[in-house]
């Protein structure tokens, strides 16, 4: 079950994908391939790029990834064997974001077969029609460091639940204050 704050987020993702000419589709996996969707499910996208704009999109990512919503935080995957993949937190409701970079030609060797948000012209469906997904054999390492990256997300949901019923969401009484204001706060505490 999609909520409609997946749903906001996936037509924004669409709208700025289909409006980059270097971008060929977007494609999504996990819970919501298989339909078991819930209010603590993350969307672990896939954005297909032209492969002749490889270097450009991979310096860029944040960028794309802040054209998608309010980013309040990102980091890459490389600690998971996956620098393809950008680890984003929207908000101000929190919503976990798993971006991964992809080639087209990429798509050949896939774990899985995703869904088709939207593409560009017909050539994500004809390599998924004529491929298949193969199931790797991960190290425990690989499998130990997925378990703790979900952890620290679930904790976090659990902590802002938390700290929205006793004070607020999390993290807005830590913003900066603006130049006026802070001056202000000076000249009070002198």
């Amino acid at each position: 079950m999609k909520l409609p704050l997946h749903d906001r987020f996936i037509e924004q993702a669409i709208e700025y994908v289909s409006q980059d000419q270097r971008l060929i589709g977007l494609l999504a996996g996990g819970s919501m391939m298989y339909g078991e969707m819930d209010e603590y499910s993350d969307l672990d996208l896939i954005i297909v790029y032209n492969h002749a704009f490889r270097s450009e999109i991979m310096e860029q990512r944040l960028l794309i990834a802040e054209k998608l919503g309010n980013l309040l935080s990102a980091f890459t995957g490389e600690h998971v064997g996956e620098p393809r993949l950008l680890i984003c937190l929207y908000g101000p409701t929190p919503l976990h974001v798993d971006l991964k970079f992809v080639q087209l030609e990429e798509l050949e060797s896939r774990i899985e077969n995703p869904l088709i948000l939207w593409e560009r012209g017909t050539d994500i469906t004809m390599i998924i029609s004529k491929t298949s997904p193969v199931l790797p054999f991960p190290h425990h390492q690989w499998i130990e460091d997925r378990f703790w990256e979900r952890r620290i997300i679930r904790i976090y949901r659990y902590f802002n639940i938390y700290a929205q019923c006793s004070v607020g969401p999390v993290g807005t009484h830590l913003q900066r204050p603006s130049p006026e204001r802070g001056s202000k706060a000076r000249e009070i505490r002198s």
